[in-house]
């Protein structure tokens, strides 16, 4: 299992979550899911803010989206 933040993903989860492009946005903030050969998949926090899903609960999400439930551009494009 990998954690991400409070979301806990399966190696596959992570796999198809990086090779997508997609953000997980959970209750602690947006997360970029990152690959090394050394450590495996990872995810690194992009935002830090509270509340955007509910407790317990997480979204994938591409980066338009993101931008979108932020208000602004915070992820390139």
């Amino acid at each position: 299992m990998i954690k991400v933040g409070s979301t806990e993903l399966s190696n596959d989860e992570a796999m198809r979550i990086y090779a997508d492009c997609l953000y997980v946005v959970n209750g602690s903030g947006v997360w970029q899911m990152m690959y090394s050969e050394n450590a495996g998949f990872y995810g690194i926090r992009l935002v830090k803010r509270r509340g955007l899903t509910q407790k317990g609960r997480f979204y994938l999400m591409r980066a338009e989206s993101v931008n979108t439930l932020l208000g602004r551009k915070v992820i390139g494009v």
